[in-house]
């Protein structure tokens, strides 16, 4: 497909409202070349990166867009009577539904 047909791919999903699993499917498009195609396009600034939050998976109170990030620390405070439950992991939910788990205490 060429790169106009792939725009107006991209728009019709943004419109859509439906993740972008359940868009492929639909239409019988092929969900990785989907993702390539799309990343590819971000970067060159033909399609603009959808805001954190409107994923159903995270939602986020501050919403921003992934470009205008910037590396950030978070303060985070575990709570110890949870210690006697197993092992203590952090999860964090990034974009694209990547889960990264670490455990609680991996610095200790």
């Amino acid at each position: 497909m060429s790169e106009q047909e792939w725009l107006e791919i991209f728009a019709a999903w943004e419109v859509s409202k439906v993740s972008q699993k359940q868009y492929c499917e639909t239409q019988q498009l092929d969900y990785r070349e989907f993702c390539l195609k799309r990343s590819a396009l971000i970067r060159k600034g033909l399609v603009q990166s959808k805001q954190i939050g409107k994923s159903e998976k995270t939602k986020h109170s501050k919403k921003r867009r992934l470009s205008s990030l910037s590396p950030e620390f978070i303060p985070l405070w575990l709570d110890q009577r949870e210690q006697g439950r197993g092992p203590a992991m952090i999860e964090i939910a990034l974009p694209y539904g990547i889960i990264v788990r670490v455990p609680a205490y991996a610095g200790s």
